[in-house]
């Protein structure tokens, strides 16, 4: 309203009125209609009632809105754009808006668009590209893309996390696949060539972009015909692409090959909807299978010959067993048989030339795939025992099957797996024995080529050395003066790989002196405190200055990991000296002033194992209670944790346990998923059943503002009740009681989760009816608890059962406070009996003329 309307009578109650319109969707309406007492207010009280269930209540509404409001708002804007572009006749992807895709700064835009792009394309490719360059506007889409930061994602819903440039890799890649259904012939060579720049250009998605590859690239089965061409091109655009640099490109390559030289066409069936049968197959060998097989197998063999890193030439020997596969699906023909036998005198021919008597790894790769095939169905093929012979001929090839892999002598009929360790065990003692200071520069030697050809494959796993670590250490025990001479000479390697770690636990053994020079030597160098912060478990005493200096190098690099697994450690040792005690006590504090507990974690403490927990002061104890403050919850391993610290100063528990509670709002803000109340501490020393009465009753006194509600979520109290007399227990659960409506509850569902004689049941019931006026839900508690029957005898049992209780009750009416509710419950309960009793006279007659009919 404008000045002079408001200077007007009819208006004037309107002054200096300030009011607000809100416009949404409909969707976006009927959320907020069914969602609003819930959470905007939660005008129910729910987060009281339960917190735990809310807060999951609460996930899953943003679940919904991520999941499905925001997709299907999506999807009605897209619809109502359609509609208005088609009652103006406009192009529904016109040209010019299509190249403009290149340019958007904004991945949530582009990730809209490609994703309505996609659904078009999907029902209507074949009608769609006209005067766009769908290939090359696709690929500048992924570049642009690549290029745009994450952007929060605002919408009506509130603001999520916004689209990342892999979502919009993802959809841009399923684009270039329904292009290649679409048109098979015609977009197989540009979308390879666009997808192989975009891998150049983008290299730390590139696996992402192989997967991809991997799918356009495998030949395309549709109806009666199979398409070659494509896959046959392949390598030849790649060729163009990298040149020689076979290297950096070592994934690209080995991954489409693996992809190419398999048989199977998993991933097309033909599907008969009349007889219900799925028709799976493999390529058909004939002219195009043989020569794409052969142009690939020929490539790999280059790429090997090309690269020099031994995790290259393993990638590549790991494709080229592909074409030594026969197919997991369809029949196996005389073709096929043929072939795949082609391929392999072809594979392992290459083997038999190019493959060096010191690539132990490598040797043990191929030699696994050669005596599978030898059990299998290839003992035709006269290389495979000749390499075979030549491996076993191989002395330093034999040393290094001794010391690395589980597969020693897997394939030797003659022996189990017990046998063959038990053969390796003996060799490993003999070579012990046998090295001396005569031998060891030559051991020293096969160590370092041991250990390099090895090196590799220790990225993914350490089982390989489980053995050459166990050699190291017993080496170590037993001659440590020769064990410190290669460690002089090989430490650089030794530290790199953690094996130093197993010559000082050997030392300490033998020349504890010794082992602990090396240990502060090797501090020094970064990468080995993790070895060395894992390995304090196992070491022997250890000095102040070394563990102090040890703790400082950590601290002043922030090194929270190694701190961590530090404090496990130490915890974990059988005893601790004074200054181990002091390095854990600085230790707990420094993760604590982190917030961080992750010592916690697959942390367990065995009753019979004796650890260093027990024997700590109670100072270092009260400093680990005060970082478990900080836990979101106290799960199973810290009960563990708890319960060793309740044997030994059970009085510091409740205080602690306490101590969360009254901290907890001021945690949330640090932790927002901070629970302070444990929900079960099955195996928890507790204490005296004094101590834990006490602790039940200043707990209700000291939160008389906490909702006891909260406490039904958990099964703390109910547990803890368990532990002490039934006197004290009735005073508990009166206690509860006179807190109100909720204590009433509590308390009885307390009796319901556990059974009690019947004079303690009815005196608890008996007492909340004098108290206060009961309720519906309180008393449907009640009527819920006598209806439990627990366990019965005979045909009659439950309507003895209810007539029993109802007498009993009758028995309260003489009390004029009780009168009313008991002879409605007795009344209740007595129908019950009734019911229950026509129910087992009639299921007797029924089972006895069963049993005449059956005679």
């Amino acid at each position: 309203l404008n000045d002079e309307r408001i200077s007007l009578p009819e208006y004037k109650m309107f002054e200096n009125l300030v009011f607000e319109i809100q416009i949404t969707t409909v969707l976006y309406h009927s959320f907020i209609e069914q969602q609003h007492d819930v959470l905007y207010k939660d005008s129910r009280n729910l987060e009281e009632i339960n917190p735990q269930q809310y807060s999951y209540l609460k996930d899953e509404y943003k679940n919904l809105i991520e999941n499905y409001m925001l997709p299907a708002q999506g999807w009605l804007d897209y619809l109502n754009e359609i509609s208005g572009k088609i009652e103006r006749k406009e192009e529904l992807f016109s040209p010019k808006e299509m190249e403009l895709l290149s340019s958007i700064p904004d991945n949530n835009v582009l990730f809209d668009k490609l994703t309505n792009l996609k659904s078009y394309m999907e029902k209507y490719v074949d009608l769609f590209i006209k005067d766009i360059d769908i290939v090359l506007l696709i690929k500048e889409v992924i570049l642009q893309a690549s290029k745009n930061k994450i952007k929060p994602l605002k919408t009506q819903f509130g603001t999520f996390r916004g689209k990342s440039f892999q979502e919009v890799l993802q959809i841009s890649l399923s684009i270039f696949e329904i292009l290649i259904n679409g048109y098979p012939p015609k977009y197989y060579a540009r979308i390879i060539e666009a997808l192989l720049d975009v891998y150049i250009r983008i290299p730390e998605d590139k696996h992402i972009i192989i997967e991809s590859l991997k799918r356009i690239a495998f030949p395309i089965w549709e109806g009666d015909k199979i398409y070659f061409q494509h896959s046959l091109d392949f390598i030849v655009i790649i060729k163009s692409k990298i040149g020689e640099n076979y290297e950096d490109y070592i994934d690209l390559i080995t991954g489409v090959s693996s992809e190419l030289l398999s048989l199977d066409i998993d991933k097309n069936e033909s599907i008969n909807f009349d007889s219900l049968t799925i028709h799976q197959s493999c390529l058909p060998v004939g002219k195009p299978c043989k020569e794409m097989r052969s142009q690939v197998i020929e490539y790999l063999k280059k790429t090997y010959i090309m690269v020099s890193k031994l995790d290259s030439k393993l990638k590549v020997i790991k494709a080229l067993d592909m074409g030594t596969n026969y197919p997991l699906r369809g029949g196996k023909d005389k073709k096929l048989d043929r072939l795949i036998f082609e391929n392999i005198e072809s594979i392992l021919a290459f083997y038999e030339k190019e493959l060096k008597g010191n690539e132990y790894s490598l040797i043990q790769e191929v030699e696994t795939k050669l005596l599978f095939l030898s059990r299998r169905s290839r003992p035709e093929v006269k290389l495979i025992p000749n390499l075979l012979n030549r491996f076993e001929r191989n002395k330093e090839y034999q040393m290094y099957r001794l010391f690395f892999g589980w597969e020693y002598e897997r394939y030797d009929n003659t022996k189990s797996f017990k046998d063959g360790d038990q053969t390796r065990n003996a060799k490993i003692k003999k070579i012990t024995k046998e090295i001396d200071t005569k031998s060891l520069p030559v051991w020293i030697k096969r160590f370092k080529e041991y250990i390099h050809s090895n090196s590799f494959t220790l990225q993914v796993s350490s089982s390989n050395s489980h053995e050459f670590q166990n050699f190291l250490r017993n080496f170590a025990k037993e001659k440590p003066a020769l064990a410190v001479k290669v460690y002089t000479k090989l430490h650089n390697l030794l530290d790199k790989y953690a094996y130093t770690y197993n010559i000082i636990l050997g030392l300490f053994d033998s020349s504890p002196v010794t082992a602990k020079k090396i240990l502060t030597k090797s501090v020094n160098r970064k990468s080995n405190r993790y070895w060395i912060a894992y390995g304090i478990e196992d070491f022997g005493s250890l000095s102040t200055k070394f563990l102090s200096d040890f703790f400082d190098k950590l601290r002043k690099t922030n090194d929270i990991s190694n701190i961590v697994l530090l404090i496990r450690s130490l915890l974990k040792k059988p005893k601790l000296n004074k200054g181990e005690e002091h390095i854990l006590q600085i230790a707990i504090k420094y993760v604590s002033s982190k917030h961080n507990t992750s010592w916690t974690r697959n942390l367990y403490f065995n009753e019979h194992d004796d650890f260093a927990i027990k024997y700590l002061s109670k100072e270092t104890i009260n400093d680990i209670l005060d970082n478990l403050l900080f836990a979101e919850d106290l799960d199973y391993h810290i009960e563990t944790i708890l319960n060793q610290i309740s044997k030994i100063y059970p009085e510091e528990l409740f205080p602690f346990i306490k101590n969360r509670i009254s901290k907890e709002d001021s945690m949330k803000e640090i932790i927002p998923r901070y629970s302070a109340i444990p929900y079960e501490l099955f195996y928890l020393d507790v204490g005296t059943p004094e101590s834990v009465k006490n602790f039940i009753i200043d707990l209700f006194k000291e939160y008389k503002k906490e909702s006891l509600r909260r406490w039904l979520s958990t099964r703390l109290i109910s547990l803890l009740l368990l532990k002490i007399e039934p006197e004290q227990e009735i005073s508990i659960l009166k206690l509860l009681i006179d807190k109100g409506e909720q204590g009433s509850e509590f308390a009885l569902e307390i009796l319901e989760k556990f059974d009690q004689k019947p004079s303690f049941t009815d005196e608890i019931i008996q007492y909340i009816i004098k108290s206060r006026v009961v309720s519906k839900r309180v008393k449907s508690l009640i009527y819920m608890i006598y209806v439990h029957t627990g366990v019965v005898e005979g045909d009659y049992g439950f309507a003895n059962y209810f007539k029993e209780t109802a007498q009993r009750i009758q028995e309260w009416e003489k009390e004029p406070a009780l009168k009313v509710f008991a002879t409605e419950l007795s009344k209740y309960l007595m129908k019950k009996a009734d019911s229950e009793h026509t129910s087992a006279t009639t299921e007797r007659i029924q089972r006895e003329a069963r049993f005449k009919t059956r005679s």
